[in-house]
């Protein structure tokens, strides 16, 4: 698997924080994963009230298509994950990409030029080769 071995690597202090909303993994996930949202119908009417943090399941996205964001710390199934939705990561790359391209998550959770991916998760600040590593700005959900 091609995650970043550092897990969640954020860069910059920004004025506001990235992003972040909590779930239940659905099976056991790597801190620096790329995950996606698999979860039943219904279980939120109209108001807040009805929410409770086990209504978002995430699990991993090894396909690529319908990242909602990149998991913040390892997670058991069942337990509990913070996935960061926006911000400047430090990601693998799993295609060779250029600076400022519209990136994708290939099969290995590694980012690649967009164009075949169903998902773009953000837009290259740096350019990467394949195997190594390129900073992205991730603006998810």
């Amino acid at each position: 698997m091609a995650v970043n071995e550092e897990g969640f690597v954020r860069l910059f202090n920004m004025q506001y924080a990235p992003s972040q909303i909590t779930a239940v993994a659905k099976e056991a996930i790597s801190d620096g994963e790329f995950v996606f949202c698999s979860g039943a119908t219904g279980v939120v009417n109209g108001g807040t009230d009805s929410y409770t943090v086990s209504d978002i399941e995430v699990a991993t996205n090894a396909s690529g298509a319908n990242v909602i964001g990149m998991a913040l710390g390892d997670a058991d199934s069942g337990s509990k994950v913070t996935i960061a939705t926006r911000g400047a990561v430090i990601v693998r790359v799993g295609t060779s990409i250029d600076a400022s391209q519209a990136a994708g998550v290939d099969g290995s959770h590694g980012v690649a030029p967009a164009g075949g991916y169903d998902e773009v998760v953000g837009r290259t600040l740096t350019a990467g080769a394949s195997g190594g590593y390129c900073i992205v700005g991730m603006n998810l959900v």
